[in-house]
């Protein structure tokens, strides 16, 4: 007859610890790339996300894709022109 092998991890009762968390990627806009973007958007606060884009990279920021720029914006308060309604 065989004895079966009981291994030590069996014998503790299982840890219920919550794991620590991803902090994700870091963000490509710090402090002074805010006080950048927020320079742009005062300068011209009619102009498109790709404008607002293409001033950040002007001004010495980094390029950031559409939706990260929308992203940045939203962040800092700033809102989107609304459109008239259609009929």
């Amino acid at each position: 007859m065989r004895v079966p092998i009981v291994h030590r991890a069996a014998l503790t009762p299982p840890t219920y610890e919550r794991l620590p968390r991803y902090p994700g990627p870091v963000p490509r806009l710090d402090a002074a790339g805010d006080e950048r973007l927020l320079a742009c958007l005062r300068a011209q606060p009619d102009a498109t996300l790709a404008e607002i884009g293409q001033a950040l990279v002007a001004a010495g920021g980094p390029s950031l894709q559409r939706t990260a720029v929308w992203q940045a914006v939203e962040r800092l308060g700033w809102g989107r022109k609304k459109k008239r309604p259609r009929r």
